[in-house]
């Protein structure tokens, strides 16, 4: 993205990265989402090209652009969290606050084994992902109890019903957000949505294919409606 000619910024959240965690009433994804509009205030960053998310990133982006859609050009998803469906059986559908713990952390595990690419990062992610599980474990399941909650749908419908391009993507080897949730997410967002191929953590073995969805957003931003923004930087959560 950087090489395309982009201005990235990636925040770290709060609560990540030996960071302190946002008040109790604000761990939603709206409590989220307000921050990503004050710390983009703080760091004198004005309209956004592109807002870009994936998994819990994919729901904290969808809060910030639904509550400040007038700052940017268009949303991208990544294998994002925001639908509340887990799984479609014939007569019955699941939520995900029926999955069970054991089923998350299963795919989690399984997810980084599948991919060469990851595997070698793999001290990287866990240099990040131990401090926070060791320094903050309460954190950690507050999180894990907002995300199984997490239902966007709604937000992501009145996104696009405003004029905002929405991309929605998902890996077909993904474990943790499952198809059904992908597509009521695409649905909602009025598109066919793109499936590459990988697990959920695509991006990282893959970049190359994430550069080009982004700068695919971006031309899908610049010609829709002139609401503005889209000269900014792109924001990856």
């Amino acid at each position: 993205m950087a090489a395309a000619g982009c201005r990235v910024v990636a925040p770290n959240l709060p609560g990540f990265g030996r960071t302190p965690e946002l008040p109790p009433e604000e761990r939603t994804f709206a409590g989220y989402g307000a921050w990503v509009g004050r710390f983009l205030d703080a760091a004198g960053i004005g309209d956004l090209a592109l807002v870009a998310g994936h998994s819990m990133g994919g729901g904290i982006s969808t809060a910030f652009v639904h509550h400040r859609p007038d700052r940017v050009g268009s949303l991208l998803l990544a294998n994002a969290i925001g639908s509340p469906t887990w799984a479609l059986f014939p007569n019955e559908v699941r939520t995900m606050v029926q999955r069970p713990f054991w089923d998350w952390g299963r795919h989690f595990g399984g997810d980084l084994l599948q991919s060469p690419r990851t595997m070698r990062l793999l001290p990287t992610l866990l240099g990040d992902f131990i401090p926070n599980l060791v320094g903050n474990p309460l954190g950690m399941v507050r999180t894990g109890e907002f995300i199984r909650r997490a239902d966007l749908v709604a937000e992501v419908r009145d996104i696009a019903a405003r004029g905002v391009p929405v991309s929605v993507v998902w890996s077909d080897r993904d474990g943790l957000v499952p198809r059904s949730a992908f597509d009521e997410l695409r649905r909602a967002a009025g598109v066919e949505g793109v499936v590459v191929e990988g697990s959920h953590a695509w991006l990282i073995a893959d970049p190359e294919v994430f550069g080009e969805l982004v700068i695919s957003a971006l031309v899908d931003a610049r010609q829709g409606p002139d609401r503005g923004p889209g000269t900014g930087s792109p924001v990856p959560v």
